[in-house]
């Protein structure tokens, strides 16, 4: 199918400065992989909380010792939340449900840590994070979020849908016949290139809140990608991503923004009430986005210093049977800290690579001892220096 725009509204822009300035790219890895986001500290309660993006980096401070940080979740149906901090200042937090109750808190994420880490499976709904210095430390830090629901990266329908905020998130069409919808906040007139990347045959579809079609195509990239290129008027937009003739794999969805329009796209707090409220400029720091967790793979390149064998594995020269933390770990004056890894096996080249359950590991590269022939590697996304890198080991073969 070509691309086709409805002629409401849909105006090409004209006049566009660098497309580069605000880019959402969704690739699948283990969870949406992890952009940064400046925030302003003006969340000190829940009425003025900061929305957290799923699969961004938050950059946040405590000014004081008593300063306290507040962001808020946003859940549009049940799923496992796995939040925490990073950086070098002490920080601990507690997460509470819409009306303030305690639902669980912790310090340090473990005996060699000073971050927090939080895992808890939730209902939708709004959930708000309470993060202060641990024994009144001060200085920056960071939080990322990342969320799954039920095995599919992303929901298959508006309700479910996923809102693009990232600079790099994730999808995978599987099985066959998948949907993955992706939510588009538009808070000013703007141009808007959507793309996809990878190896899967894609077919999009743009359409505005009350479900009528603005764009679809299937053509426009490379390998079977699809480009829909048009023009948006300020509201709410679904993006549905499938796959032709009933194909599955990973893919990457890019949505540039055009800067000459909306050089910074501001968020979108949404009340309790579920009605969208529309900020001012310059009114709001944080970002509202979900970009869920995923279970296909971005392009992940491979990083010398882990090499993998039966039952071993070896970092920057280090070999261990067990695991090896990488937490904030300092290797030749670079900073690596692993946000989420895992091992993943297929038959021979001309299979997808899958993950392998139960090897799911943070903060840290685990060894494993395959059982069965095939193919295999250590996959992980990596904070580095404050970037994230997708990373590979050595492909194991066994016979």
């Amino acid at each position: 199918m070509n691309q086709t725009t409805s002629d409401a509204g849909m105006a090409k822009a004209q006049g566009r400065c660098s497309r580069s300035l605000v880019a959402a790219l969704v690739t699948l890895a283990t969870g949406a992989a992890a952009a940064d986001m400046s925030m302003l500290d003006d969340g000190n309660t829940r009425a003025t909380s900061t929305v957290i993006a799923f699969g961004v980096r938050t950059e946040a401070s405590l000014e004081t010792r008593d300063d306290v940080d507040v962001f808020r979740i946003e859940l549009q149906g049940r799923a496992a939340v796995a939040v925490q901090s990073g950086g070098t200042t002490d920080t601990m937090a507690v997460l509470s449900d819409s009306e303030g109750g305690t639902i669980a808190a912790n310090d340090d994420a473990s005996a060699t840590s000073l971050n927090f880490r939080i895992v808890e499976t939730l209902e939708g709904g709004v959930y708000y994070l309470t993060v202060r210095g641990s024994g009144g430390a001060t200085g920056a830090y960071r939080v990322l979020a990342r969320i799954q629901r039920g095995g599919d990266d992303h929901g298959d329908t508006v309700g479910a849908s996923t809102r693009i905020t990232a600079m790099e998130t994730a999808g995978s069409l599987r099985p066959a016949g998948d949907i993955d919808a992706f939510r588009i906040d538009v808070n000013a007139e703007t141009a808007i290139v959507l793309r996809t990347k990878g190896p899967t045959d894609t077919v999009g579809r743009l359409q505005d809140s009350a479900g009528n079609v603005l764009a679809e195509a299937d053509t426009g990239g490379d390998r079977g990608n699809f480009v829909i290129d048009t023009n948006l008027m300020p509201g709410i937009y679904y993006l549905m991503v499938s796959a032709k003739d009933g194909a599955t794999g990973g893919y990457s969805v890019e949505a540039e923004y055009d800067g000459h329009l909306v050089c910074a796209n501001p968020p979108v707090r949404v009340p309790d009430s579920g009605a969208a409220e529309m900020p001012g400029d310059g009114t709001d720091s944080g970002s509202s986005g979900e970009d869920d967790e995923v279970v296909a793979e971005p392009v992940y390149e491979r990083f010398p210093p882990i090499e993998v064998g039966i039952g071993t594995i070896t970092l920057a020269f280090q070999t261990t049977t067990g695991c090896e933390p990488v937490n904030e770990l300092n290797l030749l004056s670079t900073i690596y800290t692993v946000l989420r890894a895992v091992w993943q096996r297929r038959a021979d080249e001309s299979d997808d690579w899958s993950d392998i359950d139960g090897t799911e590991t943070t903060l840290e590269l685990c060894a494993y001892s395959p059982t069965e022939p095939g193919q295999y590697r250590l996959i992980a996304d990596v904070e580095e220096n404050g970037t994230l890198k997708h990373y590979a080991s050595n492909i194991l073969t066994v016979e």
